[in-house]
């Protein structure tokens, strides 16, 4: 019986150095492709919690957290807060309920003023008032046929015509929602 490297490698040493120089470029190569980096208040985020993660088709990062959205790409990082842009009424923003649009705008939802649209450049926020059940969000999605839903804990909603329109569902009531 052979040992451990008796084989055709251990007879053959350059073989051997150019199977591991080999494996080593490989392995560089893969990890090369790859950049890991970490945020955290300590360099630009509001707070050191992220509710929400997604990527546009732009290329940035979006990130909604408990104190303001935050947009990544390379640093330094971009705060989208109440205190500097007028169309943002709430920096408390929730889970599940960050989404980019078929047509390119950003909605995120807040845990009390209703979802913050980024569309050109400028945001709106839409509450109650706009036609939502409620201002507390719970989720938002969007269909494949590019319906916008928005999920509150009074009821349910759909973007539709640049208003949203309420939808009598008794099953989204009273805070049951589906979880993706």
């Amino acid at each position: 019986m052979r040992g451990i490297g008796s084989g055709f490698l251990a007879r053959s040493p350059e073989i051997a150095r150019f199977s591991f120089l080999l494996v080593a470029v490989s392995v560089a190569g893969i990890a090369a492709e790859y950049r890991f980096d970490s945020w955290t208040t300590e360099n630009g985020l509001p707070h050191n919690s992220m509710k929400w993660l997604i990527q546009t088709r732009d290329g940035y990062l979006w990130a909604s957290t408990g104190s303001g959205l935050v947009r990544l790409r390379r640093p330094p990082l971009r705060r989208f807060h109440l205190q500097q842009y007028p169309g943002i009424l709430s920096d408390r923003y929730v889970s599940f309920a960050l989404l980019e649009a078929r047509d390119g705008s950003l909605w995120a939802g807040t845990r009390d003023r209703g979802v913050v649209r980024y569309k050109e450049g400028a945001f709106t926020t839409l509450t109650a008032r706009d036609g939502l059940p409620d201002d507390q969000i719970l989720r938002i999605d969007e269909d494949a046929q590019g319906v916008l839903w928005v999920f509150t804990s009074k009821g349910l909603a759909q973007w539709r015509q640049d208003r949203f329109v309420p939808v009598d569902a008794p099953e989204f009531r009273n805070n049951v929602v589906p979880r993706p």
